[in-house]
């Protein structure tokens, strides 16, 4: 018995202290080690919160759904394929748009509306299953996106009206054609195998913050961000699933942001919202669950597919 007590009072606490040492000596990076964990439940819980309310407007006036355009049936099928594409970084913005106009669910002028209020859900979900792990993605790096992110937000929102964004777009196409084939070529050089990294540090991180600045300013001019974020993420030599966890885990912020304007005004479709919150939800937890139990290299193949498609789909635009 004074065993069993000596094992738990004095090798359990001296166990204690070396880790809480072994914590300190970390410094910064040790201190934000749960911040990954406390961002995902942030936007898990915000997206709780938003997909109730969401319910409750559609529920108190069910005529508004009933007599909204589209089979809801159809829609939710079609919401389970886009929310299950998205957790490997294709822009759900871009498919719902062309849902919206292939099945005429919402007008050209409350289309932004209706994309972002759609996301909300299914988008805090993926960024919880993401960042709930903190070995996915080192918190400093996921801190600096976020807060360089919400400053390009901000900045590119000001100058929206005063910008071409083709001029920007057709920059963008470039500058991903050519971190494109670098990535290719990296992958080639490298037999194959899929970067590994989960942090940055020096000009890399530096170079993170600027992206997400960047970001940031373009999703404001209504120009997909994940596309660049990705391409630059592989290209610091992020892991395919670290990538995955700074793009879906991060880009939540605007949409939150956004959803406290447009949410009131009900300027979108009640069946593509509703399907969004359910069938594209559950696919989302299916998608998540197996971009993270794919081979690596799998993975980033997968996400230079990806890439190449936002890339046609930008030139068409």
């Amino acid at each position: 018995m004074a065993m069993l007590w000596y094992n738990i009072l004095v090798k359990d606490a001296r166990g204690v202290a070396e880790r809480l040492c072994h914590k300190k000596a970390k410094g910064i990076r040790g201190a934000i080690v749960t911040t990954q964990f406390m961002i995902g439940t942030f936007f898990l819980v915000a997206g709780i919160a938003y997909g109730l309310y969401m319910a409750r407007s559609i529920w108190t006036d069910r005529e508004w759904l009933r007599n909204a355009p589209g089979n809801l049936g159809t829609v939710m099928g079609l919401e389970a394929v886009v929310y299950f594409l998205c957790t490997i970084g294709v822009s759900d913005f871009l498919l719902n748009t062309i849902i919206c106009q292939r099945l005429k669910l919402v007008g050209p002028e409350a289309q932004p509306d209706c994309n972002i209020t759609a996301t909300i859900v299914p988008s805090g979900i993926i960024a919880f299953v993401y960042l709930r792990d903190s070995a996915s993605v080192d918190g400093l790096l996921l801190v600096l996106f976020i807060v360089c992110l919400i400053i390009g937000s901000i900045v590119g929102s000001q100058v929206v009206g005063h910008m071409k964004g083709d001029i920007i777009r057709k920059a963008m196409v470039v500058f991903l054609c050519v971190t494109l084939v670098c990535l290719v070529v990296r992958m080639i050089l490298s037999a194959g195998a899929a970067p590994t990294a989960t942090s940055l540090g020096g000009w890399k991180l530096a170079m993170m913050g600027l992206t997400a600045f960047v970001a940031g300013f373009i999703n404001m001019l209504g120009i997909p961000a994940k596309p660049l974020i990705a391409t630059v993420s592989l290209l610091l030599g992020l892991s395919p699933i670290t990538t995955l966890a700074v793009t879906l885990g991060g880009l939540p912020t605007s949409c939150l942001v956004g959803g406290l304007r447009v949410m009131p005004k009900k300027n979108y479709s009640p069946k593509l919202i509703l399907s969004a919150m359910t069938a594209g939800s559950l696919a989302a937890i299916a998608g998540c669950l197996m971009a993270i139990s794919v081979n690596a290299t799998v993975l980033n193949v997968m996400l230079l597919i990806v890439i190449a498609v936002a890339i046609v789909s930008l030139i068409k635009r």
